[in-house]
């Protein structure tokens, strides 16, 4: 009986120990096969899908990728769009290869690009004689831009920025009552510029930098008072000058609005005729617009001011009517007031910010046409009253600021030193 049992039990323990062993089989080729997968994808994820030739843009190349039901990724090699399969990476590795991919070096330069902008063209006017540069760490104005003299009394210009050294300013008209000017002037450095032709129906319309190459105009009205939806992107090629290709369109006709960049994939379309408190948001990777909440305010034309800037590290749009500031920070359900009030109502000033993009800067406008109010928000709140500042020795209203790089402006000899 006795050795029956040993038997027994012997038995029991060679079924447990192979059962064991199959265990750990199992689990050693299940922990192979995910790391096969994890290279396998690696590999997969090197072969190329598509090409987008006509792609210089990583904006444009992940805009592309996204219609494509197949693709996860894109990237930019050698001007080139690539385009990648999405085959046997699991949810986990995709999420974190798509945020990889999204937070593309090209895209970190892009916003670092923004984050760069210390200084503001200021050009045309009601008032203005001559375009200035205003250096805004310091408050100090620059050397004027002699090439700008000619344009520089323009009433409501657009102005913007090409690959990131060609100011541009469009539209505008001589005076008020005048017809909308159907040019565009691109400053190719202090003393020299070039034209094109830019249809004039884009007065009183506005604009912002599309990516490294283009920048987009977007709405206005016709001389005969007809608002539009449509939008213009405008690139520089040194040969032939400007060039015009259309946009995608507005979600609806509007002029006398703001046009902001939020981020790297996404703008803010504010306020307007007949809108003055909708708001869009274009997404590059959708391509399409999205209703966001409505402001507290009404926005449009002159009683406009808006910029997107940094508060508390999210991405934020600024909006001022009257003396009241309102914030959205991308994300939020609705719009918050700031507790700075302005101590006399805006009217046709500009908004803007500088380097780093954490503080705001109020310029010109009817009411101090010379002066420049700042609002520090460095700390992640902003601060609870504006300062005063008289940096400008030209009045400034109903005109474009350009926020430009360092690199193509000359501060060495400062005019009020």
């Amino acid at each position: 009986m006795y050795l029956v049992l040993k038997m027994y039990f012997e038995q029991q323990q060679s079924i447990l120990y192979l059962l064991l062993v199959a265990i750990t089989a199992a689990a050693e080729a299940a922990i192979s096969l995910k790391s096969y997968k994890a290279t396998a994808a690696k590999i997969t994820f090197t072969k190329e899908l598509e090409s987008f030739p006509s792609s210089k843009s990583i904006l444009e190349c992940l805009s592309y990728c996204a219609t494509k039901t197949s693709c996860i990724a894109g990237k930019l090699e050698d001007d080139n769009c690539q385009l990648y399969k999405d085959l046997i990476l699991g949810d986990d590795d995709k999420e974190e290869e798509n945020e990889r991919i999204l937070v593309d070096q090209k895209l970190l330069d892009f916003e670092s690009l923004l984050n760069s902008y210390g200084r503001a063209l200021i050009v045309g006017g009601q008032h203005t004689g001559q375009a200035t540069i205003l250096d805004l760490e310091t408050l100090t104005e620059c050397k004027p831009y002699p090439a700008l003299v000619g344009i520089s009394r323009l009433d409501l210009p657009i102005g913007g920025l090409l690959a990131n050294q060609y100011p541009i300013v469009c539209s505008g008209r001589q005076s008020a009552g005048d017809d909308p000017r159907s040019i565009c002037e691109v400053l190719h450095d202090p003393i020299s510029q070039s034209s094109f032709e830019l249809d004039p129906k884009f007065f009183n319309g506005m604009g912002a930098i599309w990516n490294e190459t283009h920048w987009w105009i977007t709405g206005g009205k016709s001389t005969g008072g007809i608002s539009h939806s449509d939008t213009v992107l405008i690139s520089m090629d040194t040969e032939v000058g400007g060039v015009v290709k259309s946009g995608p369109a507005l979600p609806y006709e509007v002029y006398g609005h703001c046009l902001t960049r939020l981020d790297y994939l996404t703008f803010v379309l504010l306020g307007g005729k007949s809108h003055e408190q909708e708001m869009q948001l274009w997404g590059f990777l959708e391509q399409k617009w999205t209703p966001g909440p409505n402001s507290k305010e009404m926005y449009f034309r002159g009683d406009l001011a808006c910029t997107s800037f940094q508060l508390g590290g999210k991405p934020t749009v600024a909006a001022i009517t009257g003396q009241k500031l309102e914030f959205w920070s991308k994300g939020d359900s609705q719009w918050s007031y700031g507790a700075a009030a302005l101590p006399t109502p805006m009217k046709n000033a500009v908004l803007t910010t500088g380097k780093n993009r954490n503080q705001l800067y109020l310029v010109g406008g009817e009411t101090d046409p010379d002066s420049v109010m700042v609002l520090d928000c460095s700390s992640g709140s902003c601060a609870s009253s504006w300062t005063s500042h008289r940096p400008l020795t030209h009045k400034f209203e109903k005109g474009a600021l350009i926020m430009v790089p360092d690199k193509i402006t000359d501060c060495s000899h400062l005019t009020n030193n």
